[in-house]
């Protein structure tokens, strides 16, 4: 969870709530000191929100209670610090596989459509704002699945679902963020080059700071649900099908981009190599 606090009379932030946990510890910050998050109404001192009651909870050490101290210290310093906000788990693979097969599911069902009206695919392809136009109808799609389902069908067949921070599903309003902010910052807008970047930074940031960059700080995390073989199956085939619809439709375009003069080229090719085939069907 993101706080602002209020410093020498101006808003600095935003703080994880560890950063602050230690500055508290290091004496930067005072209990009246106030600060300000999603969660709460208004400013609030820090000594009144709840996350941070106990770290201005003074303990007097004495020679009695010296040994206890300590013990506590140890524990604090072996045991991870929760931090608010961030999910449990972060389910970083099935995330990866289930972003995936979304998109290609779409891409496949888009360029289907396309095909089955005879809209001119290779003429679209050249359109320089064809690529974020035929990502717009998955802005709808997503943000209408997280908000009534709860879930969208690469998470569910991956056992995933989306949640808040009091486990219910998302609102309409969070839904399009969480969808706007996956699909620019997790995805490049799914344009090349800035896609596989955008992969690289939130791989690194997971891996390393265990944040997840639409859902950290807005106390959105992912459940698992059930899963099933025959769910791993589907998704296999959704996969297979995607595959299958996406390399008609490149060849497709390859075809319509290329000159008499390459097609005949490209035929006589083939020709050639379906020659033995062809001369042993005869031969027998």
């Amino acid at each position: 969870m993101e706080f602002w606090i209020i410093k020498d009379g101006e808003k600095e932030g935003p703080l994880l709530d560890f950063d602050l946990r230690s500055r508290i510890r290091a004496g930067e910050v005072t209990a009246e000191q106030k600060v300000w998050c999603s969660a709460l109404d208004e400013w609030t001192p820090l000594d009144e929100v709840g996350l941070f009651t106990n770290e201005f909870e003074i303990t007097k050490v004495t020679e009695e209670n010296v040994d206890d101290y300590l013990s506590q210290v140890d524990r604090e310093i072996e045991e991870p610090v929760v931090q608010s906000g961030l999910p449990s788990e972060i389910h970083l693979w099935r995330r990866f596989a289930a972003r995936w097969f979304d998109y290609l599911v779409f891409l496949a069902l888009l360029f289907s459509v396309i095909a089955i009206t005879g809209i001119d695919l290779a003429g679209l392809q050249r359109n320089l704002f064809f690529p974020f136009v035929m990502i717009l109808p998955w802005l709808f799609v997503e943000t209408t699945l997280l908000h009534f389902w709860g879930t969208t069908p690469g998470k569910w067949l991956t056992g995933l679902q989306v949640r808040d921070a009091e486990g219910r599903k998302l609102s309409a309003g969070a839904s399009f963020t969480r969808t706007m902010r996956v699909m620019i910052l997790g995805m490049g807008f799914a344009q090349p080059l800035f896609r596989e970047v955008c992969h690289l930074i939130s791989l690194w940031l997971a891996v390393k700071k265990k944040i997840v960059m639409w859902d950290t700080g807005v106390g959105i995390r992912l459940e698992r649900i059930r899963e099933t073989p025959v769910k791993w199956v589907t998704f296999a085939l959704g996969l297979l099908f995607s595959f299958i619809v996406l390399t008609v439709a490149a060849y497709q375009i390859g075809l319509s981009q290329m000159t008499p003069e390459e097609l005949n080229e490209l035929e006589q090719r083939v020709q050639r190599i379906l020659a033995p085939a062809k001369a042993k069907n005869s031969g027998s």
